[in-house]
């Protein structure tokens, strides 16, 4: 390989990290990031794989070999891409289920038209995902422009949603369910405190003088404490 062609293919392994990698990748991988909170693993692996042919773009004798392991490189980032926009699509309708199933079985029913939307929605998802397993279909790179156009459908959707179902009703359910928790924990630790204090009364003929005393003094403290009777000593 020339120094001229080894300047060119050089040239075109910068488009693809500048283009494929920077902007098109780290754009969904931030989004990806935003709604999960997690790195994504296998578009971590794409990654991987797309820098080891960058490696041997750079190691190549021959302009033929440099270029297939250039294609090689735009190939694993665009499947990157992919895992990102699966992984954005799947959160957010899972999001978007969770708000229409607060709002349909706790305040009131949904439109018909957002139902039949989210199970299009659904429909177009399981039909990108049977794909994407699929050993054939995965190798289309088009697929991944089709995932793109259902993240984009999902996120108008979305705002929809979030538009026609404030989530301020969902928080106000969330802090209800929260103080419901607290009920139940202090409800369930009355109860065992009074299993003890009857174990305690039950068992009182059993105990000896000295322990006795004590316990007599517990319990009176104890109820004293019940009544609210600053007199009671």
């Amino acid at each position: 390989m020339t120094s001229e062609e080894r300047a060119q293919i050089f040239e075109q392994l910068s488009t693809v990290l500048i283009s494929d990698f920077q902007k098109n990748f780290h754009t969904v991988l931030a989004e990806a990031f935003t709604a999960t909170t997690f790195t994504p693993e296998q578009a971590n692996n794409e990654i991987r794989n797309a820098l080891l042919h960058c490696a041997r773009v750079c190691a190549s004798d021959t302009v033929e070999d440099a270029r297939k392991n250039i294609e090689q490189t735009r190939w694993h980032i665009n499947l990157a891409v992919r895992d990102c926009f699966q992984i954005c699509i799947l959160q957010m309708r899972e999001d978007i289920m969770h708000t229409l199933e607060v709002w349909e079985y706790r305040y009131g029913t949904i439109k018909h038209a957002d139902r039949e939307h989210l199970r299009a929605i659904n429909s177009k998802v399981a039909e990108l995902l049977k794909k994407e397993l699929d050993p054939l279909t995965r190798q289309d790179e088009n697929l991944t422009s089709a995932f793109e156009e259902a993240y984009m459908e999902i996120c108008d959707f979305y705002k929809h949603i979030a538009e026609t179902f404030p989530p301020t009703v969902i928080r106000r359910n969330v802090w209800l369910k929260a103080k419901i928790k607290a009920w139940r924990f202090v409800d369930r630790l009355g109860r065992v405190v009074i299993g003890f204090v009857i174990v305690a009364i039950l068992s009182s003929s059993f105990m000896p003088a000295s322990v006795k005393e004590y316990y007599n003094q517990g319990v009176k403290y104890l109820f004293c404490r019940i009544a609210s009777d600053i007199s009671c000593k």
